[in-house]
């Protein structure tokens, strides 16, 4: 009994946002219909921190509108009720116009933080407002970047011994938890929305901003591979490279619990590779396939070793759609002794062999193989199809678990029309950089 009722009377902080997605849709319109986003495909917005952005939100230009008032205020008032706070404060300059209209919804007093004290007043003026350290209390704002301009009401509320709350409208998801950490600040954060969805909606629900130039993706032979790091990690990095026009491949990052929809929220930055490899029983591949329909990625592998039937089923399961069912020949990790032991052939002839076999009766949409002969090879027996080369690298860089590599230019020499690479570009100072770097000066592609 004492579980529950703790679990009743004291609920853990919220987990999630404020905001649920049909009103996070409603948000984004709201701000943009109100005129408070600014938007570039170019990504050249700046930001008060540094750095440069696609889409900046200006919510304090709401002041200008009394429906955007009053609209953003019925969003902030409920996230206020729902975590039971007896007060609440605004940060001047910021989103202060909207205090009287969430006091008028909430019933609650509100207080106001400077950012320095007011000196020759008795109080000091540094909180405007009646406040005792049993108070429960909100801080809002409009949205959190790195976090670092919430330290001073923070410090100014613990202090009085008061451990805060913060209310943001959007989480630009930039290094703030670090910098809160860095800074020694404990202060729940409770968002209605973030950055990504905020760019989901403008490209792919309001059609505000494209996802890219489509000269770009269309010049752009590259695929990223995104293996091997959490969301967290991925998204500024695939937030950065959205106007190159690369395709980005996943294939653990399916797995991931937090993220429902993961080949959707992707695909908000590039084409997505669906990097699967399937190879089962042909029903199983079909089913597979098919929770993949609702956002279409561009291409999905299965093995050719999994036989012709199971192929066909992965095509039949993305009728109508514009996917692409790519078949894994070998391995690029796979020598000639490992195909021998494998498939009973050295490696060019077992290449060969689950090529053939991944073609019968109309078969695959193109292969993923090695750049050297081999795509050269099946090049010219399958004329037409996609050719994904894995692992290819820059002049002189380290193969790590790859056998049979090539350069980029090779690759593309050879035959492949698509390029798999991804520590050389994650692990950059500046990926888009480095991308730009080797389209341009190794695989002479003018952008």
């Amino acid at each position: 009994m004492t579980n529950l009722k703790e679990a009743l009377y004291n609920p853990d902080f919220p987990v999630g946002h404020f905001l649920d997605p049909s009103e996070q849709k409603q948000l984004v319109a709201g701000l943009a219909y109100y005129g408070l986003l600014k938007l570039s495909n170019a990504r050249d917005l700046p930001l008060k921190k540094g750095g440069f952005t696609d889409i900046y939100i200006n919510i304090r230009d709401s002041r200008n509108n009394h429906e955007a008032t009053a609209f953003l205020a019925s969003l902030y008032a409920p996230a206020m009720t729902r975590l039971g706070v007896n007060r609440f404060a605004d940060i001047p300059q910021a989103v202060s116009h909207l205090t009287g209209s969430i006091a008028e919804r909430t019933r609650l007093p509100m207080i106001t933080i400077r950012e320095q004290a007011k000196e020759g007043r008795a109080t000091k003026g540094l909180i405007i407002g009646d406040i005792k350290p049993s108070d429960r209390v909100a801080i809002f704002d409009d949205v959190i970047t790195d976090g670092g301009s919430k330290a001073a009401p923070y410090f100014a509320l613990s202090a009085m011994g008061i451990m805060p709350y913060l209310i943001v409208m959007v989480d630009r998801q930039q290094g703030w938890k670090q910098k809160f950490a860095q800074l020694g600040i404990n202060m729940p954060v409770w968002s209605a929305t973030d950055l990504h969805t905020v760019r989901r909606h403008v490209i792919d629900t309001f059609k505000l901003m494209r996802r890219c130039d489509p000269a770009m993706e269309a010049k752009n032979p590259f695929i990223v591979s995104l293996d091997g790091k959490p969301w967290e990690e991925i998204l500024p990095l695939i937030d950065v490279l959205r106007p190159s026009g690369s395709i980005f491949k996943i294939n653990d990052l399916l797995h991931d619990q937090h993220r429902t929809h993961i080949v959707r929220d992707i695909g908000v930055y590039g084409k997505v590779m669906v990097d699967f490899k399937g190879h089962d029983i042909p029903e199983t591949v079909y089913n597979t396939c098919l929770r993949y329909r609702e956002h279409p990625p561009w291409a999905v592998t299965v093995h050719a070793s999994g036989n012709s039937e199971m192929v066909r089923a992965a095509m039949k399961a993305f009728t109508g759609t514009p996917t692409k069912v790519l078949a894994v020949t070998a391995l690029t990790s796979l020598d000639d002794n490992a195909c021998k032991t494998i498939y009973g052939n050295k490696r060019p002839r077992t290449v060969e062999n689950l090529a053939a076999i991944a073609s019968e009766d109309g078969g695959c949409h193109g292969f993923v193989c090695s750049g050297k002969k081999e795509v050269a090879a099946l090049r010219a027996t399958f004329p037409g199809r996609i050719f994904v080369t894995p692992g290819t690298r820059s002049p002189g860089a380290e193969t790590h678990d790859q056998k049979n590599v090539v350069t980029h230019a090779e690759a593309l020499k050879n035959g492949a029309t698509h390029l798999v690479a991804g520590r050389q570009f994650l692990r950059a100072p500046d990926p888009a950089a480095e991308l730009k770097r080797v389209m341009t000066e190794e695989l002479g592609i003018a952008l």
